[in-house]
């Protein structure tokens, strides 16, 4: 569920986003720098936005290890394809920083789509814990 929220945020954060400036230092700035200037060259929508994005990429990891530990393979797999999603996701707007092309914006949108599904269906997939009587 955490998962879900944090991509909520993290569209509506994009979206924000969108109407901001970024620092004309930022261009061609490759993928690991991008990242960096992100944090540290602002504006502060965009820091706030990657910080999320390292959060939702830390929770989708989360997904994959719990499901490893159940033996449950379809939701190794659904948690896979969310950790791809956040990743991919992630290297785009790393290069947004650096080119601002819209190509870039878009391959942002299109993993977070799966990523929102992905983490709907773990959850709905996952057994809901039964409720155990209270011992006295």
């Amino acid at each position: 569920m955490a998962g879900l929220v944090l991509i909520a945020i993290e569209i509506a954060l994009g979206a924000w986003f969108n109407s901001a400036i970024l620092p004309a230092g930022d261009r061609g700035a490759n993928l690991a720098s991008g990242f960096a200037r992100a944090f540290s060259a602002g504006p502060a929508e965009l820091a706030v936005h990657a910080v999320v994005g390292v959060a939702l990429f830390a929770n989708t990891v989360s997904l994959v290890i719990r499901a490893r530990r159940a033996r449950r393979l379809d939701l190794v797999l659904l948690g896979a394809v969310a950790v791809i999603a956040v990743g991919v996701a992630g290297a785009a707007g790393s290069a947004f920083v650096g080119h601002q092309r819209s190509v870039a914006s878009i391959t942002m949108g299109v993993p977070t789509s799966f990523d929102l599904i992905s983490p709907a269906l773990y959850l709905l997939r996952s057994p809901f814990p039964q409720p155990t009587a209270s011992t006295r």
